[in-house]
């Protein structure tokens, strides 16, 4: 019986001994840990401290990430490893006082269907490979399309996130009006000055360049003036551009603010351009009481975006596009000889721009077994609540400033005080932010609102209640006293801030 091809040795060769393993035994890298109780002890120690942090961020000392140092002899020794180097130092979106950015903590049963998605490794690219993605995907997709309140099922997408939801609307929206073979000039978005900045990267990635974005420029509030996208359209038409996509961001990334949907998508209209609304984040307000006709005018628009790690408190990452006309991802429906399957069967990926594709669609269905409607509309009322009481007590205080009336759950303010001017404010304000990062919070980020720079909270974190509210705000106005003080300023006391 010959030898396969693969294991011939050739001519003049000898036949090299096997030697020990290079790294570990196949059962121990790819089977259950070797000793199992350890581990799974270990194991339970780092989710401890995930699931239960001290702090909301500790920065590191000086720690050795080094790939150059000898392997890890066990799983144990490197969940160790892990423990004490990145979970004692991550910032712990599960800590009360963790309201910097738009990360909330993924909900346990997430964390748990992450574990799974991960250890059965399919990629719902195809049937062969995910045979339950398609299904999954499309129950998860119909629900929230359901919470939105589409009248008519849309054409959907799970995406990685809001960037991709906007990169994939705005490729539809070029390929539509590149069909309608006019004299077009020159393509350009209009979008306002609020707008995520992907849509400036969706502009260099299909080509047009960032110049092709044209800024709606909003007030000091960061709120869209009526009538400036219709002023916006008017302008590029009279300079030989035509707008192709425009762009209604509903939960702005710097204050929450919800933009004008039936406004922009009427101009939208009246130019013939696609109208996409950027829900990413605000979303949310599609799983509270009140808000039906906010999102109803989202509906009547080309495509919607929301990212389920956002509001639904999945593990990253996992968003959605929903397009009102389902032909219009037709553009993107590209089969592979090497997957060939039946033409009325639909693959979970055949129309997606990756092909490797984790099941994303196994943890939101999870979360939403888990939670339900019901249970998603009190995590989300009792957000908003407490953004409101937020807003109550900055503006109860007589050295901060709110920037805005928050419309979601994100509540931007800053530290001012009249003797002291723009400047000097400004710099208390970062470096109160600053301060409070490194010991512990609470968490905040800055943003820039009317020119000036504004302490920034969302409120994702179900954690944080009204009860830490002031608490909050009196390590704010601590750490501003403090910053006052090295200014060589004395605290100014109850002097009203600069409105």
């Amino acid at each position: 019986m010959s030898s396969s091809p693969l294991l011939t040795v050739l001519p003049g060769e000898g036949r090299d001994e096997p030697g020990p393993p290079a790294g570990p035994a196949l059962d121990e890298a790819f089977g259950p840990p070797l000793d199992s109780a350890a581990t799974y002890r270990l194991a339970r120690q780092v989710l401890n401290d995930v699931f239960s942090p001290v702090t909301a961020f500790r920065p590191p000392a000086e720690v050795d990430y080094s790939l150059q140092r000898p392997r890890a002899d066990s799983v144990g020794e490197l969940l160790a490893e892990v423990r004490s180097k990145i979970v004692a130092h991550a910032v712990h979106p599960r800590h009360p006082m963790a309201i910097a950015h738009m990360v909330p903590p993924p909900c346990t049963v997430g964390v748990v269907a992450d574990l799974i998605i991960g250890a059965l490794n399919q990629c719902a690219f195809c049937w062969e490979e995910a045979p339950a993605a398609a299904e999954l995907e499309t129950e998860v997709l119909r629900w929230m399309a359901a919470r939105l309140g589409y009248v008519s099922a849309p054409g959907s997408l799970l995406t990685s996130g809001g960037t991709m939801g906007n990169y994939v609307a705005a490729l539809l929206a070029l390929e539509r009006a590149k069909r309608v073979e006019r004299d077009s000039g020159e393509f350009c978005i209009i979008a306002s000055d609020q707008a995520h900045l992907s849509i400036e990267k969706t502009a260099v990635m299909l080509g047009l360049g960032r110049d092709a974005v044209v800024r709606v420029a909003t007030d000091a509030e960061g709120r869209v003036v009526p009538g400036s996208f219709a002023e916006a359209s008017r302008a590029c038409r009279d300079t030989g551009r035509t707008p192709f996509l425009l762009v209604c961001t509903a939960g702005t990334s710097t204050t929450g603010a919800l933009e004008p949907a039936a406004e922009i998508l009427r101009v939208a209209r009246r130019c013939g351009a696609w109208c996409h609304v950027d829900a990413a984040h605000g979303g949310l307000v599609s799983l509270a009481h009140g808000h039906r006709a906010t999102t109803a005018a989202w509906t009547t628009a080309d495509s919607v975006s929301w990212d389920a790690h956002k509001t639904l408190y999945a593990p990253y990452a996992a968003g959605a596009l929903f397009v009102r006309d389902p032909s219009e991802l037709e553009v993107l429906d590209f089969r592979a000889d090497y997957a060939l399957r039946p033409e009325d069967e639909l693959d979970a990926g055949i129309r997606h721009l990756d092909g490797s594709r984790r099941l994303e669609a196994l943890k939101l269905w999870m979360c939403i077994r888990y939670f339900g409607l019901e249970g998603y509309r009190s995590l989300t009322e009792r957000t908003l609540e407490t953004a409101r009481r937020f807003a109550d007590a900055i503006r109860e205080s007589d050295h901060l400033v709110l920037a805005t009336e928050p419309d979601t759950n994100i509540v931007c303010f800053r530290f001012a005080d009249s003797t002291l001017g723009n400047e000097n404010n400004d710099r208390v304000n970062l470096r109160v932010q600053s301060r409070l990062f490194r010991t512990g919070g609470p968490l905040l980020s800055t943003a820039r609102v009317g020119g000036r720079v504004n302490l920034r909270s969302v409120l994702l974190n179900p954690r944080f209640s009204a009860d830490h509210v002031p608490v909050a705000i009196d390590r704010v106005l601590r750490e501003a006293k403090h910053e006052v003080g090295r200014l060589g300023r004395g605290w100014a006391g109850p002097a009203r801030a600069v409105r």
